[in-house]
């Protein structure tokens, strides 16, 4: 296969290929109402988001969505840092969009997507050395309905790593 880039809207090549084989890992920042649709995840796949205080109090983080994955069996972790798409097959890594949402879906949006085992081996190592991850279980889920149902705050703020927060 080599490497090709999707542009300007990835999406349907992105969910066709999770549609194939798994398990998959899946690291998409944000999640809206329509993320279900574009990432089919199942039994067995990993999902990890930023469903951070922040990002479901802006919305950018369903939890409707989350309660979708959990609910297919789908292994769902949260950290807040999170401001990527990352999504790895047994055979592929696809970087793209960050979020899983029907705006993404109309934006010029790209994805790579590639088959060199270099890559797929720091994707690979990416995903396993996130920091600050939490498993997002039932208790987590009740606590973003909560915050969600507070109402939304806008903007979203920024994302910064402790060290690495501008002067």
């Amino acid at each position: 296969m080599g490497t090709t880039l999707h542009a300007p809207h990835p999406w349907p090549h992105i969910t066709a290929t999770l549609r194939g084989p798994g398990p998959h890992r899946v690291a998409i920042a944000y999640l809206d109402h329509t993320a279900p649709d574009l990432l089919p995840l199942r039994a067995g796949d990993q999902l990890i988001v930023n469903a951070a205080r922040p990002a479901v109090r802006a919305h950018a983080t369903s939890p409707t969505a989350l309660a979708h994955f959990l609910n297919a069996g789908v292994r769902v972790l949260s950290t807040p840092n999170l401001h990527t798409g990352l999504i790895l097959t047994g055979e592929t890594v696809i970087v793209g969009p960050a979020s899983a949402s029907i705006s993404s879906t109309v934006a010029d949006e790209t994805a790579l997507i590639t088959d060199d085992p270099d890559a797929i081996a720091a994707a690979h190592a990416f995903l396993d050395d996130l920091e600050d991850t939490v498993v997002v279980d039932d208790v987590f889920l009740d606590s973003a309905t909560a915050i969600w149902q507070i109402g939304r705050v806008v903007p979203l703020t920024s994302i910064f790593r402790a060290d690495h927060v501008p002067a």
